[in-house]
């Protein structure tokens, strides 16, 4: 079966699978895009963290990788450069959740939605754990437990704190919030002497949670 890049005008309608299996899966429309199921307890819902392979990949469900020599595409080819949303605007019917939503089968619409950015050169400050790129959360290079939080001070300058999920928890980098261990993928850091010297992580409770991650 061929491919073709995709036309103008919206895409046609799809439903995204989903299963507890922490897997990637092909794009039902878009051969070189896979996506993520995360359920997200807190709202009672799905949420689908989806990426775009290389230009002339596709993604492949069984080697979970972009290849050349993936499985025949029956869709089309999402642009590489294009920033598709993340989480379509209904959901898909959960196999096996826990407090899982109605049982119905629900399609979803996906549209294309270019944008355009300025950056911003930011000054790290001396004082920061991270070398911060800009403010926001990232994950801590030695395991999946702890995170930076990267917040800009009055000085116009970034600076990185060290946190620590609460216990049960696990940083999720794609979501970027601390879920329960049991919702995560195998973690694959790996603690290095050096990192052992780092500070302290600050800890967080569960109760802290809501309020941590607006704030």
């Amino acid at each position: 079966n061929s491919s073709s890049v995709s036309p103008n005008g919206p895409p046609k309608p799809f439903t995204l699978e989903c299963k507890q299996d922490n897997t990637y899966r092909r794009h039902p429309l878009y051969c070189n895009r896979y996506y993520y199921c995360i359920w997200d307890s807190d709202v009672a819902d799905w949420t689908f963290p989806s990426f775009t392979c290389p230009h002339e990949l596709l993604f492949d469900e069984y080697s979970q990788q972009c290849s050349a020599s993936a499985a025949p595409c029956d869709g089309i080819l999402a642009p590489s450069d294009a920033v598709l949303p993340t989480s379509p605007p209904t959901s898909p019917t959960p196999e096996a959740p826990v407090t899982s939503p109605t049982t119905s089968e629900r399609v979803t619409t996906d549209f294309m939605d270019f944008t355009t950015a300025t950056e911003k050169t930011w000054e790290v400050d001396p004082v920061s754990s991270y070398d911060c790129p800009a403010p926001g959360y990232y994950p801590f290079e030695g395991d999946c437990i702890r995170f930076y939080k990267c917040v800009e001070t009055e000085e116009n300058k970034l600076k990185g704190l060290l946190y620590r999920c609460p216990n049960g928890y696990g940083y999720n980098e794609v979501m970027e919030r601390c879920r329960k261990e049991t919702e995560l993928p195998k973690c694959t850091r790996v603690m290095t002497e050096a990192l052992f010297r780092v500070e302290a992580a600050r800890p967080l409770y569960v109760e802290d949670l809501k309020w941590f991650f607006v704030n």
